[in-house]
Formats: structure tokens, sequence, C-alpha cells
């Protein structure tokens, strides 16, 4: 309820709306909030169990209910932004910007909630990272690259910390399936195809992004690794098959020898500095 009420009109003006914290945008600042000042801090309480301090209610025991309500407004969000005038106004291009990675900031804060704390690594909360994560790319892909391609050349940098912010999370997706796929999760495993779905699609766009503006050497791709939740190596990992190696986009990929030599390979693709 706290998320859903907190609503702050997004100002007319352009001058004002370009001067405004982000804070001071949507449901930003409630979101902002719930992420770093409760979610964030569960795992620094004592046994990661709570309760925060600031937020007395955020507890190992609420942690689902914070957690669906907070993940699955990210989406939501970023939707509303794009239904805005902010994204068409060219006074207002730098906010958008700086909105747009913000939220692909929360959205990996809340994967590294299951990524560094075992003790949240659960069925529900993996499913609702998979299913919240999937909406987001969906929506980030349908509307936000577009966006992207037409301010690459006036603000490359600020494309460029985006796409490499918005991967953190691709990888995690990657490694959120091949965890359903081993530990035979169902619920994950049927989400799983629309993820991919989304993952083949975000790597090529991004691909076809940078090719137009001449950054194809900036990218390069990975070494397919299977890796656990915590991001490290499966032990038993065999050689995907032909078909894994094509759908598990963005996922489970690490850059060995960090060579930058350009292929055309669907797998991931990192953006070098």
């Amino acid at each position: 309820l706290y998320i859903r009420h907190s609503f702050l009109p997004i100002p007319a003006d352009e001058k004002v709306l370009s001067k405004s914290h982000l804070t001071e945008i949507g449901r930003i600042g409630a979101l902002t909030a719930i992420f770093r000042d409760a979610l964030t801090e569960l795992p620094n309480t004592h046994q990661s169990k709570g309760p925060v301090e600031s937020y007395p209610t955020c507890c190992y025991q609420s942690f689902g209910s914070y957690f669906s309500s907070a993940l699955n407004s990210l989406p939501k969000e970023l939707e509303t932004i794009f239904d805005s005038s902010l994204p068409k106004s060219s006074a207002t291009v730098e906010k958008t910007l700086e909105i747009i990675l913000h939220l692909t900031e929360l959205l990996d804060a809340a994967f590294k909630l299951t990524k560094e704390n075992p003790l949240y690594v659960k069925r529900p909360f993996l499913l609702t990272q998979l299913r919240a994560g999937t909406k987001f790319l969906e929506v980030f892909v349908g509307q936000a690259v577009d966006f992207l391609q037409a301010h690459f050349q006036q603000h490359e940098n600020a494309v460029i910390s985006i796409i490499k912010q918005t991967q953190t999370s691709t990888r995690q997706l990657g490694n959120i399936i091949s965890h359903g796929k081993r530990e035979k999760d169902s619920n994950l495993i049927k989400e799983s195809p629309r993820t991919k779905k989304i993952l083949e699609t975000f790597v090529h766009k991004i691909k076809v992004l940078m090719r137009k503006n001449g950054c194809v050497t900036a990218l390069w791709a990975g070494n397919l690794k299977m890796k656990h939740i915590d991001g490290s190596v499966v032990e038993d990992n065999l050689e995907p098959d032909e078909e894994d190696e094509e759908n598990d986009v963005g996922s489970n990929e690490e850059e060995e020898d960090g060579s930058g030599t350009e292929s055309e390979s669907e797998n991931e693709y990192d953006t070098d500095e």
C-alpha cells in the first residue's frame, strides 16, 4: 500500500522536471526507500532476520511481502516513465536516462539479495525474481532500447552505463534459470522459456544498437559457464548442448581472457569501458 499510494505527479513544467530529484518523481522515492533502507539492510541485522531499525515491520517473516511488492513495482514504474512526457522532450533526456539507470540499479539490488544471502534463496523469492525481472526486461527492450539508440551519440557514457548495469541482472536471471533446471523446480522451469526469449531479444537489440554507433569492438563474447545463484561456477558443469547454448543468453557467461574479439555468437556480450 505504501508503494501504491506514494505516487508523486510528474511536473508538467520541463524546467521544474529537469531540476527535480529522482525521489520526487512517480513512485521512485518509495521504491528507493524500500530497497535501500529496508530490504538491503535486512541482511545486516542479527542472523539476517531483522527487524530493520528504520522499518520495524521488515523482517525475515515479512521479507516475501516486501520483496514481491517492491520488485513487481519496478517494471510498472519503468512503464510509467515511458508513458509520461519525460522521454518525449529534449529538455528532459538526461533526467530520463538518470531514472532508467536508477531503476536498473534497484533491480540489481533486488537480485543481489538472493545472490549474496543464502537465507533468502527460497523458491518463491526466486520465482518472483524471474517473473519481475523478465517483465522489466520486456519493458526495457520494448521501450527503453529505442530511446537509448536515439540519444546514444549525445549521451554515450550514460547509455553504456545503463546497458552494463542491466547486464548484471541478465546474468542473474540466467543463473536462476540454471538453478531451476538443476533443482528440477517445475515453476522456474515453466517460466524459463519466456525469460530466455527476452534475454535473446535483449542481446540482439543491444548488438544492433552498438553496431549502428560503431561500438562493435566494445563487445566481446564470454565462455558459457553454469553457475549457482551466488555466482560460483557449478563444479560438475557439463558442456551445454546446442539448444542450451543458444538459449542461455545473458546468464552464465564470463570472459576468461578479456579478449576483445568480435563474435557473431548469440551469447551474452559485455561492454568494455
